[in-house]
């Protein structure tokens, strides 16, 4: 009976603290299931909107503000050249006027990137700045994006990609198509009328609401850091348990 009593004893004396390391361990581990599961959810919806989206990515040659304030303008000065040639191929005096598609977007991208790199060289020699520009079209993944009350899920996505420079300065980007860097609204951040109507157009009615209006969970930069201080909590937690049971665990 003593003995028994003992054991009772013993046993809340351990219990106690592991249900206290059990437990951080749990709710970091929901935290990084729950985290994964809605990023999943994101890029699955990705692969289903990237065969109709073409993106536009800028890389600044540094973080310096003059290197950031040229990337902003290279970026304007591409835009209004990439329109103004496909208006004048098309013949039609404005964007308006024409609707161009993904395709015919990324052909002329094609067709014409050496010039358009030349361009761009020449515009950022004539501000003082003697980088080099690479232009091309490739596959590359986005975080989630949010365009005024409109959500672009994170995944891979077809996209535009300007290097200036060493390219290792902060990016930018945006959407060639359905159009929504022209005319200044890629500065403001809001989608135009038209193109969220042809974005509507492209996702299925069940999945509108997840596009459109309010988004709670944002999956960019500082959600992936976030997820990887919450991996980091994980393995803290798993030593620490290891620990409390008296085992050692490796990395």
């Amino acid at each position: 009976m003593k003995r028994s009593v003992y054991n009772m004893k013993h046993l809340k004396q351990w219990k106690l603290p592991l249900l206290k390391a059990i437990a951080p361990f749990f709710f970091v581990t929901a935290l990084l299931l729950a985290f994964t599961y809605a990023r999943l959810l994101q890029e699955a919806q990705a692969a289903r909107l990237s065969p109709d989206i073409l993106r536009f990515h800028v890389l600044a040659n540094s973080n310096s503000p003059e290197d950031q304030a040229l990337k902003l303008e290279v970026r304007d000065f591409l835009i209004d050249m990439v329109y103004r040639e496909l208006c004048a191929e098309a013949d039609v005096s404005s964007l308006t006027e024409r609707r161009f598609s993904k395709e015919m977007i990324s052909d002329f991208i094609m067709r014409h990137h050496t010039s358009l790199e030349r361009a761009a060289e020449n515009y950022m020699f004539s501000k003082g700045f003697p980088y080099s520009a690479t232009v091309r079209l490739e596959r590359r993944y986005f975080p989630t994006r949010q365009y005024g009350d409109v959500t672009l899920p994170c995944g891979s996505y077809d996209a535009v990609r300007v290097l200036l420079g060493r390219g290792t300065g902060k990016n930018w980007w945006c959407v060639l198509y359905p159009p929504l860097c022209f005319s200044g609204i890629a500065s403001s951040g809001e989608m135009p009328p038209d193109s969220k109507e042809e974005l509507k157009a492209l996702v299925p009615e069940d999945e509108r609401s997840s596009l459109f209006g309010a988004k709670t969970l944002i999956f960019g930069e500082r959600e992936l850091e976030l997820e990887q201080k919450a991996a980091a909590s994980d393995v803290r937690v798993k030593f620490w348990l290891a620990e409390v049971l008296g085992q050692k665990e490796t990395p």
